[in-house]
């Protein structure tokens, strides 16, 4: 089983758009953060693993480098079954029109992958490619 995550709200940071739409998923083998709009023909691709919290907060971990900016998400402990949350940062790289900058962010349970009713983005985000 599984749990998929879309991140709905990235906050209000010139870079905050590039968030929107990434998909966080929750498997048996750990937690990924999914790019699954790539463009026409394309496959989804994993951005990062999660690197887990041993000890506290946060809950997870992702880094990564994606849109030419060096990005750190938190994720926060689940409070809710269908609902993330946490904390993002950047480090300017090559985007010279994006200062450093950081803010929160939400993403909202779009499956579990299992039973009818499954939609495309979980099944996607489940695929092992």
């Amino acid at each position: 089983m599984f749990k998929v995550f879309k991140i709905t709200s990235a906050g209000r940071k010139p870079t905050s758009p590039d968030l929107m739409g990434l998909l966080i998923a929750q498997t048996s083998d750990g937690i990924f953060l999914i790019d699954p709009e790539q463009g026409p023909q394309q496959v989804p691709r994993v951005l990062a693993d999660a690197i887990m919290g041993t000890s506290g907060p946060p809950f997870a971990q992702f880094k990564m480098h994606f849109k030419f900016l060096h990005w750190t998400i938190e994720v926060n402990q689940p409070t809710l079954p269908d609902e993330l949350s946490g904390t993002w940062q950047n480090k300017q790289t090559l985007r010279h029109d994006a200062p450093d900058e950081e803010d929160n962010w939400t993403a909202k349970g779009t499956g579990t992958g299992t039973g009818t009713g499954d939609d495309d983005e979980a099944r996607a985000a489940s695929a092992t490619y």
